[in-house]
């Protein structure tokens, strides 16, 4: 209602005043309401106060444009009661129809034509760019064109707009947004081109191409960052459409491709809508062509790809062509082919064509009638960047990153149209090359020009290269140009492969090769980059000449440097020493990248030979080793250094013989390096390294390695150079060993290359295996020679007699020798060597239950496990594709097995089968250790490899597996055919008493520390000698004289070492193991232990015993130790059995035995009461280190004896004031087993 008054007293001064304060706020208070929301005389009141709004306008507009806001409010179609409302997540609508019809009154009521007299008035001020948006917006509308009467009207509002945009000062500019003004100048363009009488385009537009490109320079010559910034993203949308709207071609121009019969001319042979299609007819006199097409498809994805196929006849555009190459264009260029960026590689896609994919060229353009070239916006643009010089704008004082980021359409624009000229490269290399400039900007600036080689014509692309290499006469370029080199990995290669196909391309490769081979090049950061695209570039057509010549060019700088060295001329400056030097090992460098990529093809190979290349590489390598000398002599070089350098060098000469087999390394030439660097141990190392890796895995047998030697030459290496008597092994390490294993390994895996009754490994070879198993000082290269040594002996043993045999005499005769040399200490290694050969060979012997070890014999140190046990079945599962593993049910529970720690692992199987009731052959069963490494899990495996200790818990997983042959017998030291067949090594050694008499002296002569522990190991793990064992039953045998003990000159009066032994064998006899009283060991009967104990004491052996327990020094001597243990066993036996036959004397079965043992009980008693204080001092020490090492058969033995003793007042006495009781007491009370 108060706008309806305002409109009836508009002239009065009230309603001006409220319309000043109050007409646009009512508009917009009103418009702001969504029409559901509403009723209907609500909706109608709106409307009628828009109609009002208009009357007002109308009237008051052509004096005043102060309510062109309340017009634009009016126009604006995103209000909401013309767009409408979402709410929550509804959607409210509008009534876009009230707009067009209020429209159309303003239309009829000529107020276009009044708005054109605001726009020209003189006194016009600009408003806001909203303003002519939402006015344009409605103009555009066909049916609002259509009433206004005088057609000039709406071209003559966007001339006056363009010129009072055009004329706008910046600070009125700078509060408009820049998108408000892009989309503003797209409105203008979009009304232009649609003004009726005007012609088709481009005959209409030149006045908005002018002002188009006066809009865009005044934003360019802005003191605004942003505002200029917005300029070159208004030039990249006048690219944008002058492509889309410059006329098609009539043919295009296919080059370059691999598929030499895809290039040529492809003519228009239809256009249906946007699609066209272009067809190259098959020649007339090569029928075997076929008909070519490049079409645009529409995908299934709605984007416009276009191909090059061989099109099928019946349904052309499907999967039944036959495609060639594929161009992924864009919604921006998909109207016509691109000139560059096809690809013959696509995934989903089969694409025949061959590398490389082509270019394609717009050839003859299509003009409608009157038309020329020059009409369009692509040559209007060429013309007007010519002239303004844009380039200056981008590359001048005040460049800038963000600007020459914007530029990347219009340099690739310019290079499309071969508007690109030889000063406008060489300004933009400037502008990267200037010292002052930013990095960002370099590094952009790179980018750009990377990206334009794409569209660069052969003579720019040569003239970009010839000023890079230019600029890197100056070293202080290096670095630049090195990231400039880098750029073309960018997009996966894509302009590198581009650019490879430019006649240009050999200056590229040369730019980047002398990147590549300046000494700095490993200090550039990207210089990985930097050596993959040069693999790159060397993988093109003619790569073999291109290689041949860099490689000829560090040949040549190697040969030059030898030369230098090889004259008597000092050198000029130590600096120039250090140069050489430097360019030497970049050269290294070099040749290493050549002969690692795969690039030396046969040809290239036979040039290399023919110009001597390994002989030079070989000299080269003597003139770095003789300089290196000198330096390593001053500590000028490192030695890791000079190994590393070194090692390049071999490699260089090894990866070249490997290349082709057609070639082989001469025995001449390896005698050469070896006569060079057999000087030192680092030299020698990497030759050994070098020879090692001359072996390469067989094409065929990928477990066989082949030599880059030939077979001849390959056993000439190694029996004249590896098993060369002046190798000193003490000094070499692993390497060497390597070098050695693997020629001995593969000459004798190769014995069909040679002729019959060719020497070879282990024939030949085995005196320097011994050399190395005994004398090499690495950890790992001693066990893997040992081992070695052993698989040796093994093939030995199928054709020489008494191999084992004389592999044990080769070791007792170094030990021999040993005892015979004053300074025994000094060959402690040797011994140790000797040792864990003999150790190993026992571990590897077959199991037998006939020869068991020496230790296992008696009841001592035997330990008691829980073994839980599960049956498990294996299947496969088709579903998943592996084998599976069940668990069976009801067959799984837990047995406590008595063992002992070197028991093997088929004695723990078979011991088992029998407690859990598996009545099968054992080798049928397969047992699973949980959380044991099966790579050390055999038949002849001792339990104490595995871990087991007393108490602990074990978890088997078991498996019924028939006919299958036990896993270890590849595995077992054994000869098949002679007469060591079946014979446990470790019982050749018992059977010697020579043997065993080194060993226990060379126990006496380490006497405590590790190289005891390790000789009685080895002296409990082999069977007992027998002749000793025979010697104790006979002097068990023997009378007791007064005068003569027959157990003094068996125990009391040898060293501990022998002592202890033959303790052992007593023990034995007392108290056998029980499998000792099995009926397949026949080793006792029945009553063998009773007879013997009877004769022991009456012997008097029982005495000799306690003597030996109270004589035994209390070091820290294992064996010590050891005797102290026995003996305190074997009392602790006879006390209890004296104490059993004592209980037993009230019976009435009472006998004769029964009445000699009380007897004799007493005489044992008595003989401990008499040194009682000695005895109990030793108890109480062994006891106490037992607890303390929780060997808890010991302390019961030791306490066991006490509680004997403790029943003598005066023992008694003895305890309780000994000051050990209560050291014991603690030990006992604080040991970490239970059971102690």
């Amino acid at each position: 209602l108060a706008i309806k008054a305002a409109n009836i007293h508009l002239d009065s001064e009230d309603a001006k005043l409220f319309l000043d304060e109050y007409f646009l706020r009512i508009v917009i208070m009103t418009t702001n309401m969504s029409p559901s929301k509403i009723g209907i005389a609500d909706k109608n009141q709106v409307e009628e106060l828009l109609s009002f709004a208009v009357n007002i306008l109308l009237r008051t507009l052509p004096k005043d444009p102060k309510f062109l806001c309340v017009l634009s409010r009016i126009f604006d179609p995103l209000i909401p009661f013309y767009h409408g409302l979402k709410i929550g997540y509804t959607y409210a609508n509008g009534l876009p129809m009230v707009r067009v019809n209020i429209a159309r009154k303003f239309a009829e009521l000529k107020g276009f034509e009044m708005l054109l007299g605001v726009f020209s008035s003189s006194t016009f001020k600009w408003t806001t760019i909203d303003v002519f948006l939402h006015i344009f917006k409605i103009l555009a509308l066909q049916e609002i064109q259509f009433l206004i009467t005088d057609k000039r009207v709406a071209e003559e509002l966007l001339l006056l707009t363009m010129k009072h945009l055009l004329a706008l000062p910046d600070e009125l500019v700078k509060k408009e947004s820049t998108e408000n003004i892009s989309v503003l100048v797209r409105t203008i363009g979009a009304l232009f081109s649609s003004l009726p009488n005007r012609g088709q385009p481009p005959r209409n537009m030149d006045a908005f191409y002018t002002f188009w490109f006066e809009n865009t320079m005044k934003f360019m010559n802005s003191s605004s960052l942003v505002f200029k910034l917005f300029s070159w993203e208004q030039l990249n949308e006048i690219i944008h459409e002058a492509k889309m709207t410059r006329p098609l071609a009539y043919s295009y121009v296919v080059e370059g491709a691999g598929t030499d019969f895809v290039n040529g001319e492809y003519q228009l042979y239809s256009r249906t809508g946007d699609d066209s299609i272009y067809k190259k007819p098959s020649p007339p006199n090569q029928p075997q062509i076929p008909l070519l097409t490049l079409f645009r498809c529409t995908m299934r994805s709605k984007e416009k790809w276009w191909f090059i196929s061989q099109a099928d006849v019946e349904k052309p555009g499907t999967d039944k062509d036959i495609d060639y190459y594929l161009y992924r264009s864009t919604t921006e260029d998909d109207r016509e082919p691109a000139f560059r960026g096809w690809t013959r590689i696509t995934q989903g896609i089969n694409l025949i064509g061959a590398h490389p994919p082509p270019s394609v060229k717009r050839k003859v353009l299509e003009f409608p009638k009157d038309v020329t070239k020059e009409m369009f916006l692509d040559s209007k643009l060429l013309s007007w960047a010519a002239e303004k010089d844009l380039l200056a704008h981008i590359y001048g004082s005040s460049i800038h990153r963000e600007i020459v980021s914007r530029s990347n359409k219009f340099l690739l624009f310019l290079a499309e149209y071969d508007a690109l000229r030889v000063e406008d490269i060489r300004l933009i290399w400037k502008s990267a090359m200037n010292n002052n400039q930013e990095n960002d900007i370099v590094d952009e600036i790179f980018s750009q020009i990377v990206s334009l080689t794409i569209c660069l014509h052969e003579a720019l692309f040569a003239e970009l290269i010839a000023l890079a290499l230019d600029a890197l006469k100056d070293e202080g370029n290096y670095t630049k140009i090195g990231a400039f080199v880098e750029k073309f990995a960018s997009n996966n290669y894509k302009y590198l492969h581009n650019a490879l196909l430019s006649t240009a391309a050999p200056s590229l490769l040369s730019l980047i090769w002398e990147i590549y081979k300046h000494p700095s090049f490993e200090s550039l950061k990207g210089c990985n980059v930097v050596q993959d695209i040069l693999s790159v570039c060397f993988n093109q057509k003619g790569k073999s000449n291109m290689v041949y010549q860099r490689m000829q060019d560090c040949v040549d700088t190697l040969a030059r440097l030898t030369i230098n060295e090889s004259t008597s001329e000092p050198p000029s400056s130590p600096v120039a020493v250090a140069n050489e030097e430097q360019v030497a090992a970049r050269m290294i460098q070099i040749l290493t990248f050549f002969t690692s990529k795969q690039m030396l093809d046969n040809d290239l190979i036979a040039k290399l030979v023919e110009g001597d290349f390994p002989r030079i590489i070989e000299s080269e390598i003597k003139r770095f080793v003789h300089a290196s000398r000198m330096k390593i002599s001053l500590n000028q070089l490192d030695d890791k250094l000079f190994a590393s350098m070194l090692a390049n060098r071999l490699k260089i000469l090894r990866r070249f013989y490997t290349t082709n087999k057609n070639i082989s390394m001469p025995y001449e030439l390896v005698e050469d390096l070896w006569s060079l660097l057999s000087q030192s141990h680092i030299e020698s190392e990497e030759f050994f390294t070098f020879l090692k890796n001359n072996f390469i895995p067989n094409t065929v047998d990928t477990n066989m390695q082949e030599s880059i030697c030939s077979s001849a030459d390959s056993l000439k290496i190694f029996k004249s150079i590896i098993c060369s008597p002046t190798i000193d092994w003490a000094q070499c390490g692993d390497a060497a060993f390597d070098c050695f294993h693997t020629y001995f390994n593969d000459l004798e895996a190769s014995f069909s290359s040679f002729p019959a009754g060719t020497e070879l490994p282990p024939q030949i070879g085995l005196e320097s295996l011994w050399k190395i198993a005994l004398n090499i000082p690495t950890p790992a290269s001693t066990k893997a020679s040992i081992d070695l040594l052993l698989q040796a002996y093994d093939i030995l043993a199928f054709n020489i007699p008494n191999a084992s045999s004389n592999m044990l005499n080769i070791i007792f005769d170094h030990l021999k020798g040993i005892l015979l040399q004053p300074s025994i200490h000094e060959r402690q290694v040797l011994v140790s060597r000797c040792i864990s050969i003999l150790h190993s060979a026992i571990m590897k012997s077959k199991y037998s239950t006939n020869v068991p070890a020496h230790a296992m014999r008696g009841c001592m140190s035997r330990i008691i496990i829980s073994v839980f046990y599960r049956k498990v079945s294996n299947y496969y599962n088709p579903t998943t594709q592996s084998d599976m593993i069940k668990i069976e049910k009801g067959t799984d529970g837990m047995v406590k097995m008595e063992v002992h720690p070197y028991q093997t692992f088929a004695a723990l199987k078979e011991k088992l089968c029998t407690q859990i009731g598996i009545n099968l052959n054992p080798s049928s069963v397969c047992f699973t250790v949980e959380n044991i490494n099966k790579r050390v899990l055999n038949e002849s495996t001792r339990l104490f490899e595995l871990g087991f200790k007393d108490g602990g818990e074990v978890s088997v997983s078991y498996s019924i597996q028939f006919n299958q042959k036990p896993f270890d017998d590849d595995n077992s030291f054994y000869s098949t055919n002679n007469d060591d067949k079946n014979v446990h090594v470790g019982k050749m050694i018992s059977s010697d008493v020579s043997y065993m008499d080194c060993l226990l002296n060379l126990c006496e002569c380490f006497r405590g520390g590790d190289m005891t522990r390790q000789i009685w190991d080895l002296c409990m793990l082999i069977p007992t000698q027998p002749q000793w064992a025979q010697l104790v039953i006979e002097t068990a045998n023997a009378t007791l004289s007064e005068n003569v003990n027959p157990w003094l000159s068996m125990i009391a009066n040898w060293p501990i070492a022998r002592t202890t032994y033959f303790l052992q064998i007593i023990d034995s006899y007392l108290q056998p193991a029980p499998e000792m009283l099995t009926a397949n060991t026949n080793s006792f009967e029945e009553n063998f232990p009773n007879d013997f104990r009877t004769l022991f004491l009456r012997s008097g052996g029982f005495s000799v015993v306690l003597q030996v327990l109270i004589s035994t020094p209390t070091d820290e001597c294992l064996v010590s130790a050891t005797a102290l243990g026995v003996s305190l066993h074997i009392i602790h036996y006879v006390l209890e059995v004296s104490n059993k036959a004592g209980f037993e004397d009230d019976s009435a079965n009472i006998n004769d035995e029964n009445y000699m043992i009380v007897e004799e009980s007493s005489s044992v008693l008595c003989q401990i009461e008499q040194q009682s204080a000695a005895v109990i001092e030793k108890l109480l020490f062994v006891a106490r280190n037992a607890a303390a090492n929780e060997e808890s058969g010991v302390v019961q033995n030791a306490l066991v004896v006490i509680n004997n003793l403790i029943k003598s007042p005066e023992v008694a006495s003895q305890l309780t004031t000994n000051p050990q009781s209560k050291m014991l007491l603690a030990k006992v009370l604080r040991s970490g087993s239970k059971k102690v």
